[in-house]
């Protein structure tokens, strides 16, 4: 290969090297927005973002999983979205994803969204070995 054509690439990947470096050193506050736009990302935004409908047994079990009102919304950072096993239709005036919380021993969780702002939670299956006792 040409000589030239060697040294230009190798200077423009430092250059995108030194930028990306310096991107996430003055943004490292703000690093979540830059995977902000991504399908999982937008739904935990929309779940955590919307009013939560909570009957007993959600209580009862965000009570048994030792979570206060504070880390109830922090777990969301944590969620997996099952999209192979949720209906995400935007047209759908009730939508529910599929999320698992393995890091609280939740193993699968139905979040429905009622006409686009109401939450409630529904489908508890807890991991092996945890038993609340709340249905």
């Amino acid at each position: 290969m040409n000589k030239t054509f060697l040294r230009r690439l190798k200077t423009y990947l430092i250059g995108v090297g030194i930028g990306s470096i310096l991107v996430f050193v003055l943004f490292k506050e703000r690093t979540s927005q830059l995977t902000a736009w991504t399908p999982k990302n937008t739904v935990i935004k929309a779940i955590s973002t919307s009013e939560w409908q909570m009957n007993s047994v959600d209580s009862c079990y965000f009570s048994c999983l030792s979570l206060n009102e504070k880390d109830k919304k922090a777990m969301l950072d944590k969620a997996d979205v099952l999209f192979s096993q949720s209906e995400s239709k935007i047209d759908q005036e009730n939508r529910f994803y599929m999320l698992s919380l393995e890091d609280l021993a939740v193993k699968q969780l139905k979040v429905n969204f009622i006409n686009d702002s109401l939450i409630s939670f529904s489908n508890w299956k807890l991991m092996d070995g945890k038993d609340c006792n709340c249905d």
